[in-house]
């Protein structure tokens, strides 16, 4: 991992609960009493595809995701990028997440919200690009199993979403096996690549947050 963008526990830490504490406040709109979320004009979700009835669009704004992940789902130090995630992987993450999510259970988001925002994500345009994470090493391990799930749900072009931002990440000898793992992934390698990623979450000490 690169030194120079190693952050002391500390700062981590508070960037946890800040993220928490501001998505529990954004989660709160969905509450009796609330203030309405305002309407979205015909711009809103710019660089998605068509969204007839801007459901999916209002339904990330009412339950807090932009909180996190960016106004236009374009990540901030916080919570990655959208783009680039299936609606799957959507599904598992606010159901089952990985790193800092709080979960969100069927009483915060419905099944039927959850499909709906699920495509809005999946229909997302764009390239993948992220902020650099605050908390490297927390994003490194999240991309690390984000990628072994969409492999072994057969979304080798997710897996490789995953892959390229963990190169984008680490360096050295971390570095050159992620390159291996992406060349297998080119050659059509599933086994190997599931494998290879086994192994570095076992090497890295990347356990599941």
């Amino acid at each position: 991992m690169r030194g120079r963008h190693r952050r002391p526990v500390a700062l981590a830490l508070m960037v946890a609960v800040l993220a928490t504490l501001v998505l529990a406040a954004a989660c709160s709109s969905d509450s009796p009493g609330a203030s309405p979320q305002p309407s979205l004009g015909d711009d809103a979700g710019a660089g998605h595809e068509v969204d007839e009835h801007g459901e999916g669009r209002e339904l990330f704004v009412a339950k807090g995701c932009n909180a996190c992940h960016g106004d236009d789902a374009e990540g901030t130090v916080v919570a990655p990028a959208l783009a680039g995630h299936s609606a799957t992987a959507v599904k598992r993450q606010v159901r089952a997440p990985i790193g800092l999510m709080p979960v969100f259970p069927p009483d915060k988001i419905s099944n039927a919200e959850l499909d709906v925002l699920a495509q809005w994500v999946d229909d997302l345009l764009g390239g993948h690009a992220h902020i650099r994470p605050a908390d490297v090493g927390g994003a490194v391990a999240n991309h690390h199993w984000m990628a072994l799930f969409a492999l072994e749900a057969d979304n080798v072009t997710e897996a490789g979403h995953h892959v390229d931002h963990i190169m984008e990440l680490v360096e050295s000898e971390h570095l050159s096996r992620m390159e291996k793992i992406a060349e297998s992934l080119a050659e059509g390698d599933v086994h190997e690549s599931i494998h290879a990623i086994q192994e570095m979450l076992v090497d890295n000490g990347l356990g599941r947050a």
